[in-house]
């Protein structure tokens, strides 16, 4: 059995340097389907992710993956690759949906795939735990419900729909809690914004973009969960 940390980084990575060939191939086909996002060249794409990517291999490569801490198997079922992905996919995602209330489904699609991927790998290499198979899926299930009733009453569209489990699966692989955490942020940050424009003439059946705040919503329930690890040797003299 390898090392779950070093498995977790070399996941990362390779998803890091995946997606930054994916916007270079695909990059200008994004730009001309939603040209009302406004999008900088394929180059800048690619840089954009790269830098974004070196974030989550940062942070995995200071947190500790032996069994019992935050990385095995709670934190470590391909959380490094997770995040990868969602981060360095999931700004140009939420930049779209910002600015043209469009998902794109080619990007959920293969963040979904990686996001798996991640977490199949590392499941096998640290070993099954049933904890760490139904976090994830529950995690899903949580996601899905809401933006389901949401799009029932026509207040949320399909993307959201599509994107909701997914991102409620990556933050399941660092532990349920994440995942419930991750949600209530997004519909936080949600509520509010929604408050901001009744404020502002808005009526009630509304729709805005809500994918920006179910990625806001995933990234601080990530970052909480990666940075207070990180900062208990100093909380501990």
């Amino acid at each position: 059995m390898s090392d779950p940390g070093s498995v977790a980084l070399l996941v990362g990575a390779i998803t890091v340097a995946t997606n930054a060939i994916y916007l270079a191939i695909r990059g200008d086909h994004l730009r001309k389907q939603y040209p009302q996002a406004g999008l900088p060249s394929s180059l800048s794409l690619v840089w954009a992710s790269l830098l974004l990517g070196t974030l989550p291999l940062w942070m995995g490569s200071h947190l500790d993956p032996s069994p019992g801490s935050l990385g095995d198997p709670s934190w470590g079922i391909g959380v490094v690759g997770v995040l990868s992905s969602v981060v360095t996919l999931g700004w140009l995602s939420l930049l779209i949906d910002a600015r043209s209330r469009k998902l794109p489904s080619e990007l959920t699609s293969l963040m979904a795939f990686e996001i798996f991927v991640s977490w199949f790998i590392t499941l096998i290499n640290v070993g099954f735990r049933i904890d760490g198979v139904l976090a994830p899926a529950l995690g899903a299930l949580l996601w899905l419900v809401p933006s389901f009733i949401g799009a029932r009453t026509g207040q949320i569209g399909r993307g959201d729909v599509r994107l909701a489990p997914v991102l409620g699966f990556g933050l399941g692989t660092m532990s349920l809690m994440a995942s419930v955490l991750g949600l209530l942020l997004a519909y936080l940050f949600a509520g509010i914004a929604a408050l901001s424009l009744r404020r502002h003439g808005a009526t009630i059946g509304h729709r805005f973009a809500l994918g920006p705040f179910l990625y806001v919503g995933t990234w601080s329930s990530f970052a909480i969960g990666c940075l207070v690890p990180m900062l208990a040797p100093l909380t501990h003299g």
